[in-house]
C-alpha cells in the first residue's frame, strides 16, 4: 500500500466547512500507479510526480490540525 492523497477538512460548530487541506503525495518507493488506481481516482502518474514527498504533505497537515480540536478518521 501506498499513500497518494491526503486530506482534512474543518468544520465549524455547524457542520460547515471553513477550511480544507488537499494535497496529491509524491511516491519514493514504489513509483508507478495500480492501473485501478489511475481508473477509479483519475490520479495519473504526471499528477503525482509533481507532488511534494510525504514528509512535506504531512507537515502540512500538522500545521493545518494544530491548535484545534481534531477528530481524525481514515478511510481506505
Amino acid at each position: 500500500m501506498k499513500i497518494i492523497q491526503i486530506g482534512a477538512v474543518k468544520l465549524d460548530e455547524n457542520l460547515q466547512t471553513i477550511s480544507f487541506l488537499d494535497r496529491l503525495v509524491k511516491p519514493q518507493i514504489y513509483t508507478t500507479i495500480n492501473p485501478f488506481v489511475k481508473e477509479m481516482t483519475g490520479i495519473t502518474m504526471d499528477l503525482l510526480d509533481t507532488a511534494k514527498p510525504f514528509k512535506e504533505i504531512y507537515e502540512e497537515f500538522i500545521e493545518f490540525t494544530t491548535g484545534t480540536t481534531s477528530i481524525l478518521c481514515v478511510w481506505e
